[in-house]
């Protein structure tokens, strides 16, 4: 015996381990209750939903004049110039057409217009005609092309160019990196145990992964307008050819104005790409263009609840109900506007 004392814990480190225990014990059950449901639910990997979402969107083209494009409807030429119809162009990408939106009347040219009919009812008690004029996947170019088509056999009264924050780059989407994505997720499949085996794992790497795409591409779209000379070709490119539509319309004796539509992401908080709608909005007041930001309409709100679905950040329904009624009350409150 050496008579050293052997001391035993004390009550309150037993039940500290025992706290410790439950903690973990409780931790261990949550994970495993979590990963029995996801094996419950079907499995799609993320960038093969965005892919099937990019194919099933694909648009059909109409003929304008003797060119094709990516429309909701061909131009039937106006028969009577003196209806007294007030004729509104609109001019944009995805958004403008509405994609996701199976119903053309729910997009928000359509609705604009409605709106207006409304405002004006009245009044003078006009008739408005619209011709939705956005196209899928196109940049500034293919909207010059357009109103030069269009702006004889519709005669606008005001020519209304929805721009996206997109408008302004090229090359850049989600698309642009599902394959280094996929080569990711791939390398895990193969390499890694738990990957393999674990749902839970796959889902929280796919969430990681969906993060550090929103990072990258907010990133490269404010690079695209605030970065260098290169970075930023393609909006002085969109500056040249918005002052070639302001010109365009204007020499054919029609009102213009820029609307600017948001990303919708990064809503509920200081916004992202605040710096790139303030630059758009530099750009024309500089140039003696009516311009509207559609951001303080969305600011504040669920983007999640705006979009077409969580592999499709096209602005929803409810979204162009939004837009269509900060629109239409711009255009209204204008002095400009007859």
């Amino acid at each position: 015996m050496t008579g050293e004392i052997v001391r035993l814990p004390s009550a309150g480190a037993r039940l500290w381990a025992l706290r410790g225990l439950l903690l973990l014990g409780s931790v261990i059950a949550t994970l495993g209750l979590a990963e029995c449901s996801l094996r419950l639910t079907p499995e799609v990997a993320w960038h093969e939903q965005i892919e099937k979402q990019v194919v099933h969107g694909q648009v059909p083209s109409v003929y304008i004049g003797d060119r094709r494009f990516k429309l909701r409807a061909t131009l039937n030429p106006i028969v009577d110039f003196d209806s007294g119809a007030y004729r509104i162009l609109f001019l944009g990408d995805s958004f403008t057409y509405g994609s996701g939106l199976e119903d053309a009347e729910t997009a928000f040219p359509a609705r604009v217009t409605k709106r207006l009919q409304e405002f004006d009812a009245n009044v003078l008690g006009r008739r408005f005609e619209y011709f939705n004029g956005g196209i899928p996947g196109s940049l500034t170019g293919r909207w010059v092309q357009l109103i030069q088509l269009v702006e004889e056999d519709f005669d606008p009264d005001l020519v209304v160019t929805v721009f996206s924050l997109r408008d302004g780059t090229r090359g850049l989407g989600y698309r642009g990196k599902l394959r280094e994505y996929r080569e990711t997720m791939a390398r895990l499949q193969r390499d890694s145990f738990i990957f393999s085996y674990s749902r839970l794992f796959r889902e929280l790497a796919q969430k990681k992964m969906q993060r550090r795409v929103s990072r990258d591409y907010l990133a490269e779209m404010e690079e695209a307008y605030l970065g260098d000379s290169a970075a930023t070709a393609e909006w002085r490119k969109a500056q040249k050819n918005l002052l070639l539509l302001r010109d365009l319309a204007r020499a054919q004796g029609s009102d213009f104005v820029l609307v600017i539509f948001p990303v919708l992401y990064g809503l509920q908080g200081d916004y992202p790409l605040a710096g790139v709608v303030a630059e758009i909005e530099g750009f024309a007041r500089s140039n003696d263009i009516a311009v509207f930001s559609l951001l303080p309409d969305f600011q504040g709100k669920n983007e999640e609840e705006l979009w077409v679905s969580t592999t499709d950040q096209h602005p929803n329904e409810r979204a162009h109900g939004i837009a269509a009624q900060a629109i239409a009350e711009f255009l209204s409150s204008r002095s400009a506007y007859p």
